[in-house]
């Protein structure tokens, strides 16, 4: 009975399986699906992702620098990025003064009132007793007064330079000193502070500055009619290469120097060697603005100036005593821009290694307006800037301008000229000095320097 009922149910299964090929299925029951395959739901088959389609890589767009007009009738020009070390405009470097002290060829006495006397050659001159002469002389005549017969006349020995006549005597103006040259140190050492066309920011330059300084040492003149006027031209070359990523810079300067006037005046000489070391603590760079004015560009630097006494060794064998030493001059220099208009400041103090020597201080501002500037850059004149420096020099010691072997005194003095830009390298300054305070050691000096940066 049990073997017929199996019979019958896969018979029943495999007739409605042949039916089932030709006809609708009829639906399954659930409960026969459950009870006799009792199998888990098949799970779903993953549909692989169709690949994306493969893309041509593109180049990736290289930045451009924006392209500015100022008006309708403006060149655009490229403006860099900002940071970058591009600067619109080099600002001018100073253009320095001279600093002497008083000197002349000719013998002079300094009486106990103070008065100065200069005594030319083949004059006779009678000075009284406590006079001090700038130089030594061997051959004169003593006068010393007794109250019962008079004056009386001697011979006199020597007598050293600087000591007070024990009497009255008559001198007679030896020849001048100088026929082997003779003019004060400091025109010979050239160019020696650290102004003379120097900045306070390293910079890769060679250049060349002349220099005419008219009427020097006027006081040689007072008192010597017909006495002619001294002149000194003198031509500066130099180089200033920079270092440790522009921050720092060493430079050299040789003068070349000649001297017109009286004719034991009139020579040339080569002048002191200047080796300057700067380094700069603050050296930002310029931001470049739409309208080529001056943004950023601050600077902090020192260093220091040494000056060899390398040349113009024939010029000092007249003078007596031969003072020539090597000089130390250590600086500090800054600039801040104010858009259009900047300042630029240097100080240093000049220290000689012969204490008999003066030692000076030097402070100089210079005050600048970017006047005009080409921003298409397509001119030969690219920019003009107007300036004025104020120079103070201060000596710490031989502060009398009547003062033996030296005498020195402060000076004050006024720089007015403009720089040109030339070009995309090039610079040319031009400018005069004029001092303020007397006594005056020059009457004018004329500025002309080039500077080509490399």
């Amino acid at each position: 009975m049990r073997m017929h009922t199996v019979l019958t149910v896969v018979i029943s299964t495999l007739s409605a399986s042949a039916w089932g090929q030709s006809q609708e299925p009829y639906p399954q029951e659930p409960e026969q699906s459950v009870v006799l395959v009792q199998a888990p739901a098949p799970q779903p088959r993953p549909v692989p992702a169709t690949p994306a389609a493969p893309t041509t890589p593109t180049t990736p767009a290289v930045p451009t620098s924006p392209r500015i007009s100022l008006g309708p009738n403006s060149q655009p020009f490229d403006l860099a990025s900002a940071g970058t070390t591009a600067r619109p405009i080099e600002l001018p470097n100073m253009y320095g003064d001279l600093q002497l002290f008083r000197y002349s060829p000719y013998l002079q006495a300094l009486t106990p009132n103070g008065q100065l006397v200069t005594i030319l050659p083949g004059q006779s001159q009678q000075l009284p007793t406590g006079t001090i002469l700038t130089q030594t002389i061997s051959d004169y005549t003593t006068l010393t007064r007794d109250p019962n017969s008079g004056v009386q006349v001697g011979a006199g020995g020597t007598l050293l330079r600087g000591t007070p006549t024990p009497t009255d005597i008559l001198v007679d103006g030896p020849p001048p000193r100088g026929n082997a040259g003779g003019l004060p140190v400091p025109v010979i050492r050239g160019a020696y502070k650290i102004t003379e066309n120097e900045g306070p920011r390293p910079t890769d330059r060679a250049y060349i500055a002349y220099n005419y300084f008219y009427d020097v040492n006027p006081a040689q003149r007072r008192g010597i009619p017909g006495l002619p006027i001294t002149n000194v031209h003198r031509q500066t070359f130099g180089i200033e290469k920079t270092f440790l990523g522009g921050d720092a810079s060493i430079g050299l300067r040789l003068p070349l120097i000649q001297i017109s006037g009286p004719t034991n005046l009139d020579r040339s000489t080569v002048g002191d060697l200047s080796v300057i070391l700067k380094y700069a603590i603050i050296n930002n760079p310029f931001e470049p603005t739409a309208d080529g004015t001056l943004l950023g560009g601050e600077v902090l630097s020192t260093g220091i100036v040494i000056t060899a006494p390398t040349g113009g060794s024939a010029a000092f064998t007249a003078q007596d005593p031969i003072i020539h030493p090597t000089l130390f001059q250590p600086f500090v220099g800054a600039i801040k821009t104010f858009r259009r208009a900047y300042t630029q400041y240097i100080g240093s103090i000049a220290v000689p290694t012969d204490d008999r020597d003066t030692v000076y201080m030097f402070n100089s501002l210079q005050l600048g307006y970017l006047l005009y500037q080409d921003t298409s850059n397509s001119r030969f004149v690219r920019s003009a800037t107007p300036i004025a420096e104020l120079h103070v020099n201060t000596p710490f010691n031989n502060r009398d301008v009547l003062k033996l072997p030296i005498g020195v005194t402060d000076i004050v003095s006024l720089t007015f000229g403009t720089s040109f830009g030339l070009g995309s390298r090039s610079s040319l300054n031009l400018g005069t000095n004029v001092p303020i305070s007397g006594p005056r050691v020059y009457a004018l000096e004329t500025i002309i320097q080039l500077n080509v940066r490399y």
